[in-house]
């Protein structure tokens, strides 16, 4: 049984190739084009035919069909979506029907219930003759009509994978066909645009070709995307648009894809054309499209000369400028800024921000701050601070002031979409590595903020502890495992007791304390900011300290839980005198 129906869809498959096929080809043969062409071939067909055909040069009696056949084609094969469906399912929409022939043939029909199905219609008819009337040549189970209107027939394999198996048999592609298995998906794959998303990674295969825009990507691919484009408005009758097509082709292929380049055809575009308030007359229109100061994108026009160069240095100069351009003396203040952002630094050679960090700074825009550094080579002291051998290096610093060195050597600077994605990845990681740094600083703040959690005091959480925006610290410093204990036992214990200031309780969410012990032993420089002799011969302390203000306070005698609550709420009350710090404190 099985068998018969095999033989019954192969004489199916015969009566209905030779429609399908033609159903295929024909948007194709309406631009005079092969089904592999590339979109720079569909478009200079296409411009080269609606300047033929169009009504207002051709006053033929079929100008205006052929114009509008023309135009139908070109919307169809000039989008990557449409095309992909065509190629695939004889129609834009990607429904699973084909249907071959046209005035004057005989017509078939070819209906899937389904991608999972195991059904199918089929129903062949001949257009309408002399007399008016349409008569149908059909194949029937039930010598019914359908709701066409004409006769069918409809086969059903029983819930098994024959249909499946058929499909692969006859069009070798099976699961494992063309990338989606598809069993009618075009051997040569999608012939649309570049590929969506960031960067066009064929570079290495293909030349970076002017992208044909419609409302739909120009908003996926365009708006607010971080990226620059090179925009050309035009419509069929613009003067020069063939010639400024050849210049854009030379530009797109000279940014090799940094740059994106798209053209606009505002006879089919009309509605994304009013959006942007752009209509080319006589001549096309060049915009180029990118990020600004407030973060948004905008489209400014450039009226210079169609050439190369010129239009080339116009898009350079309207890259993105998000990259902050310090010198030497920033570079500590730089590192020791607290940001929930991550940083990246970069050491250049170069007297102006390089356009690939331009680039990457609109790129990541709001979500990665950007600077920059002139430095002459490796030997500048700013290249030993980072331990750099090369330059140009790309420095990467976390929340919590953790540095890293991202890349170093030569090569990286230069424009490309591949060197973009290379460094891409990297501030990646880095966003990744600074949320884990930020998630693991969130836990650790809200167990200081747990009453009786004390921390020892280091570099890495200077800023958290005790940073400029903290209104009083409070160090229990030591220098034996006995001091040690001792401080932190009595600021866990006043930690956790309700301290007043001027006879009120003390508001802790409003002008927090900051508890943490010191050790003396590790932190030498640091207690030298607060005394010459760095607190030689005492074991067991209290400072406190006023970031804000550079002042602090030392109490040096017996030291219990009720002396330290004492002298806290002495400071508090501002009973206790405080003197300026000898120099910032530096943890090592």
């Amino acid at each position: 049984m099985r068998r018969s129906f095999a033989v019954l869809g192969l004489l199916i498959f015969v009566l209905i190739t030779s429609p399908l096929s033609e159903a295929k080809e024909d948007l194709y043969k309406t631009l005079g084009v092969d089904k592999n062409a590339s979109q720079r071939d569909i478009q200079k067909a296409f411009h080269k035919l609606s300047l033929k055909y169009h009504p207002d040069k051709n006053k033929s009696k079929n100008a205006q069909a052929k114009f509008s056949e023309i135009n139908n084609a070109y919307e169809i094969l000039s989008d990557e979506e449409k095309r992909k469906n065509y190629d695939m399912y004889g129609d834009e929409q990607g429904n699973s029907r084909f249907e071959g022939g046209g005035p004057g043939y005989g017509s078939s029909h070819f209906n899937f219930g389904g991608p999972n199905s195991e059904h199918f219609t089929f129903r062949q008819g001949k257009s309408q003759g002399r007399s008016g009337r349409e008569s149908f040549q059909h194949f029937t189970s039930s010598f019914q009509e359908d709701s066409t209107g004409s006769n069918s027939f409809t086969f059903n394999f029983g819930g098994s994978s024959f249909m499946g198996d058929f499909a692969s048999n006859f069009f070798g592609s099976g699961k494992s066909g063309q990338g989606n298995g598809n069993p009618f998906a075009s051997s040569s794959g999608s012939q649309g645009g570049a590929k969506s998303g960031f960067w066009n990674n064929q570079a290495s295969q293909h030349s970076y070709q002017i992208q044909v825009l419609d409302a739909k990507n120009f908003k996926q691919k365009v708006t607010d995307q971080g990226l620059t484009w090179l925009l050309m408005f035009y419509s069929p009758l613009s003067k020069g648009y063939q010639e400024l097509e050849g210049t854009l082709d030379q530009i797109a292929n000279s940014f090799q894809g940094v740059v994106k380049v798209g053209s606009i055809n505002c006879q089919i575009q009309q509605k994304l054309c009013k959006d942007q308030n752009v209509w080319p007359q006589k001549t096309p229109k060049l915009y180029v499209y990118s990020i600004r100061s407030n973060g948004k994108g905008s489209m400014i026009e450039y009226t210079g000369e169609w050439n190369v160069k010129d239009v080339k240095n116009y898009c350079l100069d309207l890259l993105p400028r998000f990259s902050k351009r310090i010198d030497s003396n920033d570079i500590n203040d730089l590192l020791k800024a607290s940001h929930k952002l991550p940083r990246v630094l970069l050491l250049t050679t170069k007297k102006q921000t390089p356009a690939i960090w331009r680039v990457l700074s609109g790129l990541y825009y709001n979500r990665v701050l950007f600077y920059d550094v002139e430095v002459a080579d490796a030997s500048h002291p700013i290249a030993r601070k980072f331990a750099v051998k090369a330059l140009p290096a790309m420095i990467g610093i976390l929340s919590n002031g953790e540095v890293l060195v991202l890349a170093s050597g030569s090569g990286f600077e230069k424009l490309g979409s591949q060197k973009v994605e290379e460094l891409g990845k990297l501030i990646e990681n880095l966003k990744r590595r600074n949320l884990e740094v930020s998630d693991s600083k969130t836990n650790s703040q809200s167990n200081q903020g747990a009453k009786g959690y004390i921390s020892t005091l280091t570099k890495e959480n200077e800023d958290m502890l005790c940073g400029e925006d903290t209104p009083l610290c409070m160090f229990g410093v030591f220098r034996s495992s006995k001091g040690k204990e001792k401080v932190k036992t009595i600021l866990k214990a006043v930690s956790q007791k309700t301290l007043t200031r001027g006879g009120k309780q003390f508001d802790e969410v409003k002008d927090p304390i900051s508890y943490s012990i010191v050790d003396a032993a590790k932190q030498k420089a640091f207690l030298l900011a607060f005394d010459k002799a760095g607190f030689k011969g005492m074991d067991a302390f209290l400072v406190a300290y006023k970031p804000r203000k550079g002042r602090s306070a030392i109490h040096e005698g017996p030291l219990t839980i009720e002396h330290a609550e004492m002298f806290i709420s002495g400071v508090l009350n501002g009973d206790v005198q405080f003197t300026k710090v000898l120099r910032k404190p530096e943890l090592s």
